[in-house]
């Protein structure tokens, strides 16, 4: 996981995005795995395919997904607007997703990226009061 936030922070500072990416351990060493483009649905779909088929076909003991993308949270008390897109909501956040598994154990961290007020990259700080994974 520690890595996933090194490759996601350097990611941010070298060229203001992180591309969705898969970290992998594999009894040759790590694996790195970006698709070319998100730019639809099919898209996304074959990213997850390639992924699954990256770890079954190198007997992947460890593996960490990282997703960069936009956030919004219903307010206390109140339903999530599902008509609203995440990306156009006034109250959006701007997140990198950090999702990990390896035998008998699965992570996950939210952590809101820092901009200035130019845009650039600042930082990373972890998003606190995750529910609990089911």
């Amino acid at each position: 996981m520690l890595m996933a936030f090194d490759f996601a922070e350097f990611s941010l500072r070298a060229g203001r995005q992180i591309p969705p990416t898969l970290l992998a351990v594999t009894k040759k060493g790590p694996l790195f795995f970006t698709p070319a483009s998100l730019q639809d649905d099919r898209s996304k779909d074959d990213f997850a395919d390639t992924a699954r088929l990256i770890c079954i076909a190198y007997q992947v003991p460890a593996a960490v997904m990282i997703l960069e993308s936009w956030m919004k949270m219903a307010a206390e008390g109140e339903r999530l607007d599902m008509d609203e897109r995440p990306s156009e909501a006034m109250d959006r956040h701007e997140v990198v997703m950090v999702m990990g598994e390896a035998a008998g154990t699965t992570q996950r961290k939210i952590f809101k990226i820092i901009r200035m007020d130019v845009g650039g990259f600042f930082g990373l700080t972890e998003w606190e009061g995750l529910p609990a994974m089911v």
